[in-house]
């Protein structure tokens, strides 16, 4: 698909060299989250283009006091990147220009990079950063890495994140956390993924996108998953959740769609499983040793026919 791209802005760049070089105009509105008062100044974001997969610059530009931005680029593939010092960055991969466009407004938020990695200790990640994990994290056996609601988390080519002390994601629906990939123009299983070995996990409103699994794990007793969205982004043959072992789950309110199983919980005693809308290739809901376990009001179905192998799966439960 990606060659397939290239070729057809390719062949535009040849018309525009025959024929005098076509641009097209790209606008939209870049402010900052704390000049959101009468009056604010929101200038001097800069905007940059960048050649896909070459990550030549382009053109760049930057806002007016209102936030309010244009420039004209040639045809192309590109990453588009918003900075300014002293805000977070904000990155839009994989833009296929091929057309006059007005892009989605955005809000830089006051902070900075932070690059992660290796064995972290108890601490709490906010939104005064975006973290990029360049090296794979652990956070180890009684400590605690707690997210806020709204932080994104990009994580560098095949590294991941594992878990055995606990993990707090306090993302909202209004302001989710995203762990998602890193790479300029991100694809399915670019990361790792997520993996808990530790109890007392709670996971509310988490994007997860581009891993080459689900998350995964054992020992996570009295663990809770809630809004935990994954939309058809991970590698093939992945599971939206497993998890090996862990008794008293609260598993409720998520999205998977995942290209093998959607929930795996073994040994899972005590656990409550339900609203979850899960659409995947193989079980749905695929649970053993579940006793005194609640079980309600899932849809599962297998992509757009209305069907799966194995909607709830259930091995010796009570």
């Amino acid at each position: 698909m990606k060659n397939t791209i290239l070729l057809f802005f390719s062949f535009f760049f040849a018309i525009g060299m025959a024929y005098g070089q076509v641009t097209y105009n790209v606008s939209g509105v870049a402010q900052l989250e704390d000049e959101m008062i009468p009056d604010g100044d929101h200038s001097d974001v800069k905007i940059v283009f960048f050649n896909l997969p070459s990550m030549v610059r382009e053109d760049s530009t930057y806002t007016d006091s209102e936030g309010n931005y244009s420039i004209n680029i040639s045809p192309g593939y590109y990453l588009v990147e918003w900075t300014r010092d002293g805000y977070v960055p904000w990155e839009l991969g994989g833009l296929s220009l091929a057309s006059n466009i007005i892009l989605e407004p955005l809000f830089l938020l006051p902070g900075e990079v932070n690059i992660v990695g290796g064995t972290i200790n108890t601490t709490t990640w906010t939104t005064n950063y975006v973290y990029y994990v360049e090296e794979d994290l652990v956070i180890p056996s009684g400590q605690t890495l707690t997210i806020n609601e709204g932080v994104r988390v990009k994580f560098y080519e095949g590294k991941g994140m594992t878990v055995n002390g606990k993990l707090l994601v306090n993302g909202t629906e209004d302001q989710q956390v995203i762990f998602t990939s890193k790479e300029p123009t991100p694809n399915p299983g670019d990361w790792a993924n997520l993996e808990l070995n530790g109890r007392d996990n709670h996971i509310s409103y988490l994007k997860y996108d581009y891993a080459s699994n689900g998350i995964t794990g054992e020992n996570v007793d009295h663990t809770t998953i809630d809004h935990l969205m994954i939309q058809g982004t991970l590698a093939l043959d992945s599971d939206g959740i497993n998890f090996n072992s862990g008794d008293s789950l609260t598993i409720t309110n998520n999205i998977l769609v995942a290209s093998k199983d959607g929930i795996r919980s073994m040994n899972a005693a005590h656990s409550s499983f339900s609203n979850n809308v899960i659409s995947v290739a193989g079980k749905g809901l695929d649970i053993d040793n579940c006793d005194y376990c609640h079980v309600s009001d899932n849809k599962i179905s297998f992509g757009e026919s209305g069907f799966v192998s194995q909607g709830i799966f259930r091995e010796d439960c009570s």
